[in-house]
């Protein structure tokens, strides 16, 4: 099965992107802050170079689920749009939300964080889907 690399890196820049805005001050980033207990001194303090190195492995995390999804998608949907999201979120359910739970459950994180961290991946997987499928 055919798989469209440029789609696949598109979809895994913009995932990158939506997460920079998803968790920047701007949409979630303070409230994430405040449950995940950083300060924004602690932000400050942070070494560009591991900043660079966070985004980087985070790009690098979006380049697998992007080409993971894809697979699934051109397994799956035949090219639909539509099953390709129906798609993306049984995986957002069945595999990203399903585990996450965990975290509330056994490491007593607020669901506030549980569904501003589960949110993105929803949203990110939307758009993977959404790239994939309308790549012409």
């Amino acid at each position: 099965m055919y798989i469209n690399m440029w789609a696949v890196l598109v979809a895994a820049i913009a995932s990158t992107a939506i997460g920079a805005l998803w968790y920047s001050p701007l949409v979630f980033g303070k409230p994430w802050m405040k449950l995940m207990g950083i300060t924004p001194e602690a932000v400050a303090a942070t070494p560009r170079s591991s900043m660079v190195w966070s985004y980087v492995s985070g790009l690098i995390s979006a380049l697998v689920t992007s080409f993971i999804l894809s697979k699934l998608i051109s397994w799956v949907c035949n090219g639909s749009t539509s099953a390709a999201l129906k798609l993306a979120g049984l995986v957002w359910l069945g595999f990203i939300a399903a585990i996450m739970v965990g975290s509330v459950i056994w490491e007593k994180k607020p669901w506030s964080l549980f569904f501003i961290n589960a949110a993105y991946y929803l949203v990110s997987l939307i758009v993977m889907a959404l790239i994939i499928t309308g790549w012409n």
